[in-house]
Formats: structure tokens, sequence, C-alpha cells
């Protein structure tokens, strides 16, 4: 259960402060006994966490909006943990018409679950926060009359306790890996043909000190959407190359996907019967080390809005 309460007032010309405090309530009970013996199920273990936040964020615009200045704190306590501190600032500034330059600072913070702490085989109740300083520079320009969005990406992150499953004396357990450092770019950009033609796309590098699951080396991402009239179709193109599974080696595929839609116009409101056809090259594939993902799969449905 939880309460959250904010306001956001306007002091004066282009400046925002909000504030806000919210309060979290979770836990409960498990039973860690074999299914198999339900007569051991009144050994069972309880836990319960409380934490409550507070938080204040100030936005100033500066000389009509070419500078955005924000900054804000935010306290957190937690029955497990503790306090801590979470700071962010930030400025975007937009020299010409179509053009900004952004830079965020901030500390990024991620206590650990229940299912971490307490479920399951690889459970570890001495598990600690995630913890990280993120540092981040992006360069977005538009052109040829707002047809062409184009972007680049600059980040850098100084993290500890990021918190994996890894093999102990032959077990699995949750773990508090340690210190690393992610650091990396992302190139973006999409462009309106006309009006029932467009297309987009991203490149995103990572380059970490650390073996961290799940975050892929190089991804790269294609979109083209068709929309004529009641229609709506596009094709979509993934590409991952360096993924971590947890398993011996990494993973690397490739996927195409297909949408299909067509919308009906009504006076009590649209119906839309739209098919998805998710991998169609049939790729065979594992993010997590030991469980294979679908392979082709299809699916088709009715929207109603009223």
């Amino acid at each position: 259960m939880g309460v959250t309460a904010f306001q956001t007032i306007h002091p004066w010309e282009a400046g925002d402060i909000s504030a806000g405090i919210d309060f979290v309530h979770w836990g409960g009970s498990t039973w860690n006994s074999p299914k198999a013996d339900p007569g051991m199920r009144d050994d069972r273990f309880k836990e319960y966490e409380n934490e409550i936040a507070g938080y204040v964020m100030v936005q100033q615009g500066f000389f009509d909006n070419l500078l955005d200045v924000n900054a804000g704190v935010r306290l957190q306590h937690s029955s497990q943990y503790g306090n801590v501190w979470v700071p962010q600032a930030g400025f975007i500034v937009k020299p010409t018409d179509g053009s900004s330059v952004k830079f965020s600072w901030g500390k990024g913070f991620r206590a650990p679950n229940l299912r971490e702490l307490y479920l399951y085989p690889p459970h570890n109740p001495d598990l600690r926060p995630e913890r990280l300083w993120n540092y981040e520079v992006e360069l977005r320009q538009k052109a040829l009359g707002g047809h062409l969005d184009m972007g680049v990406s600059f980040y850098f992150i100084d993290g500890k306790d990021m918190i994996q499953t890894q093999r102990v004396d032959g077990r699995p357990r949750n773990m508090n890996v340690g210190r690393f450092i992610n650091k990396g770019f992302e190139i973006d950009a999409s462009y309106l043909i006309n009006s029932r033609w467009h297309v987009m796309a991203n490149y995103s590098y990572l380059h970490t000190d650390a073996e961290v699951l799940y975050a892929p080396k190089n991804k790269l991402f294609a979109r083209v959407g068709y929309i004529p009239g009641q229609w709506d179709f596009s094709a979509e193109a993934v590409s991952i190359w360096g993924l971590l599974t947890g398993g011996p080696e990494k993973s690397d595929y490739a996927m195409v996907n297909l949408r299909g839609a067509y919308t009906l116009d009504r006076s009590d409101g649209p119906v839309t019967l739209f098919l998805k056809l998710d991998n169609i090259n049939n790729k065979h594939y594992e993010i997590t080390y030991g469980c294979p993902m679908p392979g082709f799969t299809m699916m088709g449905g009715v929207d109603f809005r009223f």
C-alpha cells in the first residue's frame, strides 16, 4: 500500500516549484519449504519494509526560454537501509530555432525488492541498494522544415552495488557486484517523408568495465511506417550484438517485425483491427541464459474506444 501527494506552483514568470511526499509499505510472508511437504508450511518467514520520501524540484526559464535550468533533491528513508539523498540538476539551451543542447547530472538509486531479498533460491537478505552517478549531454537539431529530427547523446555512469544473479558454490545467489563504469553514445534520426510515409532509426553503443547482464554492447533499430488513410502499416528491424545472458557466450541476433491495422470510424468511438507478426525470420535467441525466447509469433485483436 502507498500514498503520494504533490503540489506544483508558479511563483513567478517561467518558474515552477514542485514538492511532494510519498510513503510505501510492502511485505508479506513466504514459505521456504518444498511444495511436496505442505506440513512444513507453518515454518514461514515474515518481512515488511517501510519507505518514506520527500522531494523538491525547481525549474526556471531565462531569456524568453532560451535557457531552462532545473534542480532538485529527494530524501528517501527506508526501514532497511536508512537515509539516502538523491540530487539532480540540468539545463537546456536552445541557441537557434529547432536546435537544443541538454546536460543532465544526477544520482540514481534503486532499493532491492522483496523477490531479490527473500524469495526463491537466489534470494539474499543482505543486499545493498544500487547507486550510481549519471552524466549526459544531448545535441538535437531539426531541419527541412521540421521533417527531419536528429540527435546524438553521450553518457557516463559511475555506479556501484548493481544487483545480479551469480553462481556461489555452484548455486545461484543475488549479489552486489561492486563498482562499475558504463559509457557510450546514442544516435537517432526520424524523417517525415510526407503525410503517409515516415522512417526512423537509432543506434546505441555501450562500453562497460564490468560484466553487466542483459545490456547489449551494440543495438540498432529501424522502422518504416506507411499510413494510407484508415490503414496503418509498419516494419521494424532490431539487431543486437554483444549481449551478456549469464551463459558462457555472448548473444547476437536480429529480428524483423510487421504491424498492420485498420481503423473504423464510428459515431460512438473508433474500432481498430490489428495484426502483429513478430520475429518473422524465426530467429532463435536468448536474453536470459537457459530461457529461449519465442520464435515467430502472430497476434491479432480488436481495440474499442468509447
